[in-house]
């Protein structure tokens, strides 16, 4: 070490090809050129543009994102506040048109007075479901939702799912028809959230279907277990 490399080639016991040797310092000369060149783009100005813009883009595809989620979930809502707003009416109405009916003395005997008195215990208890469905979905929009099982008859989910959409169907070229079949055994599960899940299709069902909408829902046994079939 530390002699020319001429002279060191030419020492005893040194057997050296100059080509060879030199072509290796070539070599490593121009890979040390090709580094620093690499090491010099990194640290460009063109390169440092093009890590900013593609940062802003992600930035810009970031936010569309977000956006786009909010405005789904307002549309949503308002979807919510729309419907809500329209099924609480129908029984609301019809409680206070008995009631006034009732206070103006507008009946023939004790047995239409209780007739009437009959039909408004059942439009409060329809409006009541209303609200606890309401709620309930809700609270399974939010995942806060706690589900209570028991046994459910259900027939007595399908008949509260049916008395809660009756009133849309009720309008010219609507039909719901509803087919429940007979000795159908108990289930397990939470009957306020499989009432609202009914309810919620049965929304849909006559909400995106044509002029004629022909909706029919089914309870039958299937094996071991219970289907439940909305059809438009």
């Amino acid at each position: 070490m530390g002699k020319p490399l001429v002279r060191f080639c030419e020492g005893p016991g040194n057997n050296c090809d100059m080509d060879e040797i030199l072509w290796h310092r070539r070599e490593s000369r121009r890979q040390t050129e090709n580094t620093n060149l690499v090491l010099q783009s990194w640290e460009s100005p063109a390169y440092s543009k093009i890590v900013v813009v593609l940062a802003m883009v992600a930035l810009a595809g970031l936010v569309a994102r977000y956006v786009g989620r909010q405005i789904r979930v307002t549309r949503l809502r308002n979807d919510l506040i729309a419907t809500v707003s329209h099924e609480l009416k129908t029984p609301l109405s019809s409680i206070r048109a008995l009631i006034d009916t009732l206070l103006e003395g507008r009946y023939h005997d004790q047995q239409q007075h209780r007739e009437y008195l009959q039909l408004a215990a059942k439009e409060n208890e329809r409006l009541s479901r209303l609200i606890d469905n309401f709620l309930a979905f809700s609270r399974l929009e939010r995942g806060k939702r706690t589900f209570d099982f028991s046994e459910v008859e259900v027939e007595e989910v399908v008949t509260a799912a049916v008395d809660a959409v009756r009133e849309k169907f009720q309008a010219p070229g609507a039909r719901l028809d509803v087919d429940v079949a007979a000795g159908l055994p108990k289930i397990t599960g939470d009957a306020g959230a499989l009432t609202t899940v009914l309810v919620d299709l049965l929304d849909n069902a006559h909400k995106y279907t044509g002029d004629e909408k022909q909706v029919t829902v089914r309870a039958y046994a299937d094996g071991d277990k219970v289907r439940l079939d909305v059809q438009d």
